[in-house]
């Protein structure tokens, strides 16, 4: 190599190092639902059949939740400051009821949704494009599932977990709740 093959080497370098590799594009922000004002005020309800939700173009439906025996319940979604803080404020608590996010309107399609939830007992519900909905504890989630690989953190909390869950692969649509559940910070990326 010649000193001035070697020069332009290193600045390239430097000129890539500084710029951020300029020649690849920046990944877009992510898109998210957090549950706070102005459009979510504490106190707001949602149940089954009721008006779509449309957050930061993510549309959002209510749906039942699935019992593991196969049975269904519907009862009520409902915008309030948790029992155990996480997120960032207000979060939605799912009681027997499950949520149904669709990232269809979103200008580019996410390859990674995740969400911080806190959970204070009963069952889960989790559903990704369409898959069949899995019934049980959130940890134990069929990975992959829907086509997305699911991972999910979990740390103690007083009468039950928080933590984070994500999903990588190309999501759709993301159905997820409970019975003694919360959702705060749906990012989709």
């Amino acid at each position: 190599m010649t000193t001035k093959t070697r020069a332009v080497a290193a600045c390239a370098f430097v000129v890539g190092v500084l710029s951020g590799c300029a020649s690849q594009p920046a990944p877009p922000p992510p898109v998210c639902v957090d549950f706070d004002p102005p459009q979510f005020l504490a106190g707001m309800q949602y149940r089954p059949g009721g008006p779509l939700v449309n957050a930061n173009n993510i549309r959002m439906t209510v749906q039942p939740l699935r019992l593991p025996n196969g049975t269904s319940v519907a009862e009520v979604a409902r915008v309030e400051q948790p029992r155990v803080f996480f997120g960032t404020g207000q979060a939605l608590r799912t009681d027997n009821i499950t949520v149904e996010f669709d990232f269809s309107a979103l200008p580019t399609a996410p390859s990674q949704v995740s969400l911080a939830y806190l959970d204070l007992g009963g069952v889960e519900n989790v559903a990704v494009n369409g898959s069949t909905v899995y019934a049980g504890q959130l940890p134990t989630t069929p990975n992959p599932i829907g086509g997305a690989a699911v991972r999910v953190t979990s740390q103690a909390v007083t009468g039950g977990a928080t933590g984070t869950v994500s999903f990588r692969g190309p999501i759709r649509t993301l159905r997820i709740g409970g019975q003694e559940f919360w959702i705060d910070q749906v990012c989709a990326r």
